[in-house]
Parts: structure tokens; C-alpha cells; sequence
């Protein structure tokens, strides 16, 4: 019996039937994922932490790998063609705040690989991670041995874009405001033509250019435009340490800038794109 755990700022998960495994490539076995899922979920009752619900994409990370391991007659996180579990959820369509993976060979019982993992610290502490989807996977060798895969995720929040856009807005003003800079008002102009440049980003999964933004904007009643876009930044907290981060951004949002619009999209596969533009009023 083995098993081994792989921390991506995420948890892992654990693998266990009480049901012969399903042959490797097997396009469903509901009963041994619905007998892992709840195994665990009752692990995590006990602790008062919510149940995981079971995702179809990370399932399908999870049986990419179940497979690949009972095929090559291995166990470790790396697959055979080099993939990492983060690369393998990311396939799979998976967008993440975190992510983790446990895997396992030679378990034929639920109870006794959850017993064998609630005895590990650290993978007792993944079991009781701060998770909300899982996705769990069985395939069987040549030899008959059992090969488990589960992936956890914690899934990009999705937001209203005029809510995220709405806080983008004032987290920028308390940084202003820190500074001890007056706070930006916000353009309603602006605000349009950057969720409309978010919007595009997010259907195109494209960060873009810094300046296709202002083709819908009427330049006339602005000077000292600026505009920044980023793609993969889950919330306007973390935008804006982002901003902050970079010198040339964070000049802008402690610049010497009057007016600011923001927009906020995501794209299908829930990755984030965000749009801010700064600009003072044209002098008359």
C-alpha cells in the first residue's frame, strides 16, 4: 500500500472504495466516487468544516492521471508525459485560487485509505483544507492493482462586474487616501469604455495592448490618460497589490490623476480580466 500527497497552495484528497476499482479509462464509477466524496465529506463533518461537492473538471484531471499511472505502472504526481497537477487541472478547464492532489496505489477499501491518510498530519490537514470542489478517479493495472487520483480545487470567485469594479475603485482611494492623496471621482465615460475593454479581454482570454482601450473614449475631454489590464487577478484586493507591485502602475494610482474608470469580466473558463483607466478633465 502507498500513498503520496502534493501541496500546490492547495489539498489533496482521499482515495478509497469499498467496491472492486474500475479498469483503467473507465468512462464512469459513480459508486466508488460517490463512496470517496462522502468519506471524506464525513471526515470533514466531524472537524465542522463544509462538504466538498465534486467537480467535473477536476474529475477529469483526476482520471487523466488514475490512467496514466495504472497504464505505466507508477505512482508519483508527475505523469509520464512530464505534466505537473497543476498543469493537468489547468487542462482540464480548472481555474484556481488553489489546487492540490493526492495519489495512491494498492487500497481496496475506503475506510482504509481514509484511516491511513487521517493518520498523516499532513495529509490529515489537506483533508480538512480550505477546499470546496473535489474530483476523485480510480483505474486499475495490468496486474490488477488500484490506482487512485483526486484533485481539490478552490474555484475563481466570480463577481458583479459593476460591484468588482465598484471596489476596485475604493480600494485605489484608500491607497490614496494613505498617501495622503485626494480620491479619484469616478468617470462614467471611463467606467463604460473599461468594462468594455474588460469585457473583450475576458472573450478574448487576451491581457491586450495598453492603448486599443481609448478608441472609446473621446479624447477631447481628457489629458494624461493611462490604462492598465491584467488577467488572473481573482478580486480587487489582490489587482491592487498588483498595481502596487509593478513602479510604473503604482505611479499611476498615487498619480497626480483626477478621474478613474474600471471594469471587470470573466471569461468562460472564469479567469478574471480587469480594466483601469485614468485621465483628468481636458483644460478648458
Amino acid at each position: 500500500m502507498a500513498s503520496s500527497a502534493l501541496w500546490l497552495p492547495a489539498a489533496l484528497l482521499a482515495q478509497t472504495p469499498s467496491t472492486s476499482p474500475t479498469p483503467a479509462g473507465s468512462a464512469k464509477a459513480d459508486p466508488i466516487v460517490t463512496q470517496l466524496v462522502e468519506a471524506h465529506n464525513q471526515e470533514r463533518a466531524k472537524a465542522e468544516l463544509p462538504p466538498l461537492k465534486l467537480e467535473s473538471r477536476l474529475q477529469e484531471a483526476a482520471k487523466v492521471h488514475a490512467k496514466d499511472m495504472a497504464e505505466h505502472d507508477f505512482m508519483a504526481h508527475e505523469g509520464s508525459d512530464k505534466s505537473t497537477p497543476a498543469q493537468r487541472v489547468t487542462n482540464a478547464g480548472y481555474r484556481y485560487l488553489a489546487t492540490g492532489e493526492n495519489v495512491a496505489k494498492g487500497y481496496r477499501e475506503v475506510k482504509e485509505v481514509m484511516q491511513s491518510w487521517m493518520e498523516s498530519p499532513g495529509h490529515k490537514k489537506n483533508i480538512l483544507g480550505d477546499y470546496t470542489e473535489i474530483g476523485v478517479a480510480l483505474a486499475t493495472g495490468e496486474d490488477g492493482k488500484p490506482y487512485w487520483c483526486a484533485d481539490f480545487g478552490k474555484p475563481m470567485p466570480k463577481f458583479d462586474p459593476a460591484t468588482a469594479a465598484s471596489d476596485l475603485v475604493k480600494r485605489i482611494n484608500d491607497e490614496r487616501s494613505a498617501a495622503k492623496l485626494p480620491a479619484l471621482t469616478i468617470d462614467t465615460k471611463l467606467a463604460k469604455a473599461a468594462q468594455e475593454r474588460a469585457t473583450s479581454l475576458a472573450e478574448k482570454k487576451s491581457q491586450g495592448g495598453s492603448t486599443a482601450g481609448f478608441e472609446g473614449i473621446d479624447q477631447k475631454l481628457y489629458q494624461d490618460l493611462a490604462m492598465s489590464t491584467a488577467g488572473g487577478n481573482p478580486d480587487a484586493e489582490s489587482m491592487v497589490k498588483a498595481l502596487k507591485d509593478r513602479p510604473d502602475t503604482k505611479s499611476q494610482i498615487l498619480g497626480k490623476f483626477a478621474r478613474i474608470g474600471t471594469g471587470y469580466a470573466a471569461s468562460e473558463d472564469g479567469t478574471p480580466y480587469w480594466c483601469l483607466i485614468l485621465a483628468n478633465p481636458a483644460r478648458r
